[in-house]
């Protein structure tokens, strides 16, 4: 629980002001006592905490989200703990993110050396949710790529709303839409070459990514 409480104290939390994160972060450094762990499973005291945490800093709401890109790599365990829970996925164009991840996070371990090791890791990554969908009804989750919520961000919020049966709130979708970035509308393409695993190419087709190959820009020329 130490671990958590510092990780949340190192960076803002969105939507939560200085008392709230302040009272998470108390919330989580406590952790659970004994008595309230005895005889649980590891899934139990997830909820325990999960109810505990968002239990204290929003009692009266209905739903709760939340965002965390590493969630994509364990989607099963998310399901086994919260069995009701709704899913919204977002993809944003393979190109896009392997430029981010070589130019912004460059000096992390976890980052590919390559722009094809960039793409081949995004593959991985969205290929975990496409597998996982499978499990879940039609209407437990809503697919949006990026790009699209850039270009129509009313709607594609709407759809959002509509999945989890709330009202729409204009004021609140408002606000989310000023405050997103604006970036990523028209990416950049570099042509991909023999290196580019096919696991890229039918990930992003799968996804309404078209891809270009230098090999087929040749043949056409």
């Amino acid at each position: 629980f130490d671990e958590i409480a510092h990780s949340i104290q190192r960076r803002d939390v969105a939507n939560l002001d200085h008392n709230q994160l302040g009272r998470l972060t108390e919330i989580v450094g406590n952790g659970l006592s004994p008595s309230e762990m005895d005889g649980c499973s590891p899934v139990e005291v997830v909820r325990l905490l999960h109810d505990k945490v968002f239990g204290d800093l929003f009692p009266n709401a209905s739903v709760y989200g939340d965002k965390y890109n590493e969630y994509s790599l364990c989607l099963n365990e998310i399901l086994e703990c919260f069995p009701n829970s709704s899913f919204v996925f977002i993809h944003r164009h393979p190109d896009s993110v392997a430029k981010s991840m070589l130019d912004a996070f460059s000096d992390r371990p976890w980052v590919p050396e390559t722009y094809s090791g960039a793409m081949s890791k995004w593959a991985s990554w969205n290929q975990k949710w496409l597998n996982f969908r499978e499990q879940i009804s039609a209407d437990r989750f809503v697919e949006i790529a990026y790009h699209q919520f850039l270009q129509d961000p009313l709607r594609t919020l709407s759809r959002v709303y509509d999945m989890l049966g709330l009202s729409t709130d204009t004021e609140a979708l408002s606000h989310a839409i000023a405050s997103t970035a604006k970036k990523d509308s028209r990416p950049s393409i570099n042509s991909l070459g023999a290196e580019t695993s096919p696991e890229v190419f039918a990930t992003a087709r799968e996804l309404g990514y078209e891809l270009e190959t230098s090999w087929s820009v040749g043949l056409c020329r």
